[in-house]
C-alpha cells in the first residue's frame, strides 16, 4: 500500500496550483539541496576571505608602526588604532578630532584613558585607569588610587590627594599586622 496520494487530475486542482507529485518533490527537494550546498560554499568562500583580511592586517601591524582610521558617517575620522612595539592603542575621537577615550596597552600596562573634548590639549586625562602585572592604578586629575601586590606578595593600597602628596597607604607588614599612614587634616578655622 502506498503512502502518496496520486495527483488531483487537471481538471480538479484549483487555478495556479502547482502538482506535488512524488516526482516533482523529489525534484523540488534535489533542487533545494543544490542551493544550500551552494550557499555553505559561498560561506566558507566568504569565512576564508576574512581570515585572510584579518591575517594580513595582523602581519601588517605586526610589522611596525600601523595606524587604522574608521571615519563616522561625517567623514571625519572618529577611531584610531595604533600598533608600535609594545604599545597598541585604540582612540576614539570627537567631532573636533581630539581623543576623548584611549583604550589598549602601553609598554605592556593596559590602559583606560578618558577625558572631556573643552580640556585643552596639553591637559592630562580627566581619569585614567592603569593595570599593570603588580596592580590597578586610578588617577582623576592630580588623586590617585593605587591598589596593588608588591614583589613580596604583600597587598598595598594608597592614595595620594590633589596636590599629588599622600593621603593614606596601608600595607601588610613582613613582621606581620598592617602599617597604616594618614596625613593629619589642616586645622579648620572656626
Amino acid at each position: 500500500m502506498s503512502h502518496s496520494t496520486p495527483d488531483l487530475p487537471r481538471e480538479a486542482r484549483p487555478p495556479g496550483d502547482a502538482a506535488l507529485s512524488p516526482a516533482s518533490l523529489y525534484g523540488h527537494l534535489q533542487d533545494l539541496e543544490r542551493r544550500v550546498a551552494r550557499g555553505r560554499r559561498v560561506g566558507y568562500v566568504h569565512l576564508g576571505v576574512t581570515a585572510l583580511v584579518l591575517g594580513a592586517l595582523l602581519i601588517t601591524l605586526a610589522r611596525g608602526p600601523a595606524e587604522i582610521l574608521a571615519d563616522g558617517p561625517d567623514g571625519r575620522a572618529r577611531i584610531r588604532a595604533s600598533a608600535e612595539g609594545s604599545s597598541a592603542l585604540i582612540e576614539f575621537l570627537d567631532e573636533r578630532g581630539r581623543v576623548v577615550t584611549t583604550i589598549g596597552q602601553l609598554g605592556g600596562t593596559g590602559l583606560l584613558e578618558l577625558e572631556r573634548s573643552e580640556n585643552p590639549p596639553s591637559a592630562p586625562p580627566d581619569v585614567q585607569l592603569s593595570a599593570s602585572r603588580t596592580g590597578l592604578s586610578l588617577n582623576r586629575s592630580k588623586g590617585e588610587i593605587t591598589l596593588e601586590i608588591d614583589a613580596t606578595g604583600r597587598p598595598r593600597i594608597g592614595m595620594l590627594g590633589g596636590d599629588g602628596e599622600p593621603l593614606w597607604n596601608m600595607f601588610e607588614r613582613s613582621a606581620g599586622g598592617l602599617h597604616e599612614y594618614r596625613r593629619a587634616s589642616a586645622a579648620i578655622d572656626p
